[in-house]
């Protein structure tokens, strides 16, 4: 059959190729875990900077909100502040005012603005009827043509 250095000759071959296929298969393996491991943690970083973010909003808004409570407070201060002394410094006359203003709803005679004396129409305003003319700048012969018994435009046939 054969002899034995040909049978011994194959098996060494046969186990270097198999020493050699699994270093191979195992690198090619570990190097896939590690990216596993690499993304993972990747994964997990990014979560920590997301509730990171999360809190740094959420402190934003609660300090927002506080700020906000402040300036009420302090428009509150002012006006009770002006209120008091409106009181102190006008008295009876402002407290009369602010009851009149109250009771009508209206506002006295020396208190309302005056009106500009010269107001002029638009020329194309209708002095009889208080609405725009229709029939401005139309010569009376054509109005009337266009016109039926009551005064209304005829409409078209």
């Amino acid at each position: 059959m054969y002899s034995l250095s040909v049978v011994l000759t194959i098996t060494l071959a046969g186990l270097i190729v198999g020493t050699f296929i699994g270093i191979f298969l195992s690198q090619r393996k570990s190097g896939q875990s590690q990216r596993q491991v690499e993304l993972e943690k990747q994964v997990l970083d990014l979560q920590q900077q997301q509730q990171s973010y999360q809190a740094d909003v959420s402190k934003h808004f609660n300090h927002t909100a506080e700020l906000l409570n402040q300036l009420t407070e302090s428009y509150k201060d002012v006006h009770s502040h002006l209120a008091t002394g409106a009181q102190l410094l006008a008295g009876e006359q402002l407290h009369t005012t602010i009851k009149t203003l109250a009771a009508d709803g209206s506002t006295s005679k020396t208190e309302q603005p005056e009106q500009p004396s010269s107001l002029t129409p638009p020329l194309d305003y209708a002095t009889t009827g208080g609405t725009l003319s229709e029939d401005w700048g139309m010569k009376k012969s054509l109005v009337s043509d266009e016109r039926n018994e009551a005064g209304y435009p005829k409409s078209p046939a």
